[in-house]
This record gives structure tokens, C-alpha cells and sequence, in this order.
């Protein structure tokens, strides 16, 4: 997935696999176009806007609402959506890697809209790839890259992802990543030089994210977890741990938001620990859902396995959830130490004993809340010339 910008006239150029679906990814790069074209954004106010979005036609000819959809759409702020005539694969949003099928149409679009900066997101994203290796050919365009995402150096995947990156990234003009982990992780697979290397955390716009008005049910306490079903995700982890901490806590019952592979083992977990009472499923939970769903909760759980930054948690955070994550990758950079609890290590048992200790923060909290509640109604009630405060 890639932007591009052009400064005199202020274009952004999206380009990706993924922009048909609904992923953290895709919502950041529309929530950018629509603040870069606005007559202040930069400091430029006489700015004319004109923003361009570029992604591959599906397999089902669905593109976000568009069936069939090829050529030009134009939206009321400006955004106008070019639709490639490229096929995806069936399971996944995804143009096979072949670096020259959307060659033209790119190149095509770049010089008809003298694009001065090609910026191009996710490093599974081959056409987001494609635009940043053409882009380099062409007079006066710079290329950006931004990782959102760590990869190992051992499997399979990660050894042709890093060999493809390094490729791609040989002489790209700068590199962003969301971490301090990322960065080094991103370097190390690229092979870059740290100079052109920028760390820009991911932030969220927290009066989307608020706590609920009310507290729920005094007798239950909610953990909420909201993620892609994926084996990286630690779905694992959720499916071991969710019965053992049901069976020892009564008053305790899960959440769960999110679609994947892993769906099957997660209902088949739920059916055979009896669970259909304490565990609810939601499946896919849209983008401006997220906030009422976790508002539900307060704890949220985060089990991924890989991790470069997990904007979730501070959306749970902002929400008003105390949080237990496992401590990987970029992860301990998000929050302070007080609002999250860490697992000791990648397991089911360190999950376990995480969420142990945060249900026991949580007791301490409602005492003490509890406390706090009883001194402030002696304090309305009594005669406060009569009132001597605790020394």
C-alpha cells in the first residue's frame, strides 16, 4: 500500500492490496488524505486539494461497495479513487508479486499527476512495492516506506519477505516504523542505513475512545479482545487460557471481536468447556464499533505473539480498560507501567497468572474507589465546620 504527494496541488496517491479491506492500515492512510486536504494542513492555505487513492480491482469485482468497479471515482473531499483492473487473490486481498502487471497504470498515474513522493505502507503489500520500484525511474519523485510490522529472520516467510525488502528498499530516501523495536527490526532485514531510519509512534484520536459514563455489573468483570483470528495474533494463548480462568473465576466472562482462520478452535474451545454462557463471540467488529464493544469490558487482552507497536492497547487504555498484553516486540513502548499488566513469558500459564494479577488490581481499585465513595458522602453529609480531615 502506498500514498504519494504532491505538494503544489496536494495529491495523495494510495496505492495497495489491502484498501479494499477493513484494516488499521487502510483507515490510517484515509484518515491522513482527509487531513492533508484540508485548506490548513501543512500551513498551506491556499491549498487546492485534489487527493488520488489507487487500489487493485477484487477477484468478486466488489471494492468497497463499488461491484465491478474500474476507472475513476471521485468523493465530496476531494479523494478521487482510481480502480485497477488487476485480479487479487481469492482468499486474500492481495496482487501476486510480479512487479510489472500494474507497471504502466502506476507510472501513467504518477507523471499525469506530478507526484513529488511516493509513500508506500506494509511490507507484504506488492503493489504498494511496485509503485515504490517504478517511482525511483522517474525524474524528480522520492520514495518513503513505513513498516508497521516485525518479521523473524528464521522461517520461511520471513527469510523471502526480508530478501524481497531489501530488494525493494535499496535505495529508497527514508524509512519510518512505528517503534523503537521496529526500527531495529526493520534495518536489520533491509540492511539499511540508520540515517534515513524515523521512528513516528501510531496514535489514535482518543475522543473516539472514551470510558463508558457508568460502571457495569458490580458481580462480573468483562475481558474484552478485539483482533484478527490469526495464529501471530496468540489466539492460542486466548483459546488455553480463556477456559482455565472461567473455571476459576466465576464472575469473570470474555469477549471476543474479531474474524480468522483460528474462528473454528475458538467456538470449538466455547462448546467444549460449556462456555456459551461466558464466552460471546461477536465475529467481525467494524472499525466504529470498536469503541462501543471495549466500553463493555474492563480488562482487554492482548496475546499477540509478534507485535510492532499494538495500537489496540491504546485504544483500551483510552477507553478506560486496564490491560494485560504479552510483552513482545514493540509492545512495553505503548503505556505506562501502571496501566498494563505483562505476561512473564509467550504461554498459556503466563497468561493465566497475568490476568490473575490484574483481576486483583481491579479488586484493590473498587475497595479503594469504594472508600474514597463512603468519605465523600460523609463529607455532604456532615457540618463541614465540624469536618477534621485525616492527617
Amino acid at each position: 500500500m502506498s500514498f504519494c504527494l504532491r505538494l503544489s496541488k496536494l495529491s495523495i496517491f494510495l496505492c495497495g492490496n489491502e484498501i479494499a479491506s477493513s484494516t488499521p492500515i487502510v483507515h490510517a492512510l484515509l484518515g491522513i488524505s482527509q487531513w492533508l486536504t484540508s485548506p490548513t494542513a501543512l500551513g498551506f492555505n491556499s491549498l487546492i486539494p485534489a487527493t488520488i487513492a489507487v487500489c487493485a480491482q477484487g477477484v468478486n469485482g466488489d471494492m468497497r461497495g463499488y461491484p465491478g468497479s474500474t476507472g475513476v471515482t471521485v468523493a465530496h473531499s476531494g479523494l478521487s479513487i482510481y480502480y485497477l483492473p488487476i485480479p487479487m487473490l481469492p482468499t486474500t486481498n492481495a496482487t501476486l508479486p510480479t512487479f510489472f502487471t500494474a507497471h504502466k497504470m502506476l507510472r501513467d498515474i504518477i507523471i499525469s499527476q506530478r507526484v513529488d513522493i511516493v509513500h508506500s505502507h506494509g511490507a507484504l503489500s506488492s503493489l504498494g512495492h511496485e509503485a515504490l520500484m517504478h517511482a525511483r525511474w522517474i525524474d524528480g519523485v522520492r520514495t518513503v516506506f513505513t513498516d508497521h510490522s516485525l518479521f523473524g529472520f528464521k522461517d520461511v516467510v520471513g527469510i523471502l519477505t526480508n530478501k524481497l525488502l531489501r530488494f525493494v528498499l535499496c535505495d529508497v530516501d527514508a524509512v519510518i516504523c512505528v517503534s523503537m523495536s521496529g526500527r531495529d527490526n526493520t534495518m536489520l532485514r533491509g540492511q539499511l542505513d540508520q540515517n534515513i531510519m524515523h521512528v513516528i509512534p501510531n496514535a489514535i484520536i482518543s475522543d473516539h475512545f472514551v470510558p463508558r459514563l457508568h460502571s457495569t455489573s458490580k458481580h462480573t468483570i468483562t475481558i474484552v479482545t478485539i483482533s484478527r483470528l490469526f495464529y501471530r495474533k496468540g489466539v492460542d494463548l486466548l483459546i488455553a487460557a480463556a477456559p482455565i480462568i472461567c473455571a476459576r473465576y466465576a464472575h469473570v466472562h470474555f469477549i471476543v471481536g474479531g474474524d480468522g482462520p483460528l474462528m473454528a478452535e475458538l467456538e470449538r474451545m466455547v462448546e467444549r468447556h460449556g462456555l456459551q454462557d461466558r464466552v460471546e463471540i461477536l465475529g467481525n467488529v467494524p472499525p466504529s464499533c470498536v469503541s462501543e464493544v471495549m466500553r463493555r469490558g474492563d480488562i482487554y487482552l492482548n496475546t499477540s505473539l509478534t507485535e510492532s507497536f499494538g495500537i489496540v492497547l491504546l485504544e483500551a487504555a483510552s477507553t478506560g480498560l486496564y490491560v494485560v498484553s504479552t510483552k513482545v516486540g514493540g509492545i512495553p513502548e505503548v503505556l505506562p507501567p501502571h496501566m498494563v499488566e505483562y505476561a512473564d513469558d509467550v504461554s498459556d500459564v503466563s497468561v493465566v497468572d497475568a490476568i490473575e494479577r490484574a483481576l486483583s488490581t481491579l479488586k484493590w481499585q473498587a475497595v479503594h474507589e469504594g472508600n474514597a465513595r463512603k468519605k465523600d458522602n460523609h463529607l455532604t453529609q456532615s457540618n463541614p465546620t465540624e469536618y477534621i480531615p485525616e492527617s
